[in-house]
């Protein structure tokens, strides 16, 4: 997430990173979460089930889909 306070910003231009570390800590904490819940559900459900989405939000997201073949 970028965003520009005031201005424009050109190539080249230099520029402040500001992170905030508290939502960082908690994408990260999700992020891992999820890689931890796939995992235990490939080895309940079967290798047929896929994590969906590819993005981790401070508040937690996850999608799993199982789709077995008939």
């Amino acid at each position: 997430m970028v965003k520009v306070e005031e201005g424009t910003v050109k190539l080249g231009d230099p520029l402040l990173l500001v992170v905030d570390h508290a939502r960082r800590a908690a994408i990260r904490a999700n992020h891992s979460a999820t890689h931890l819940l796939h995992e235990a559900l490939r080895q309940v459900l079967g290798d047929h089930v896929r994590r969906r989405a590819r993005w981790s939000r401070p508040t937690g997201c996850v999608s799993i889909s199982r789709i077995q073949s008939p």
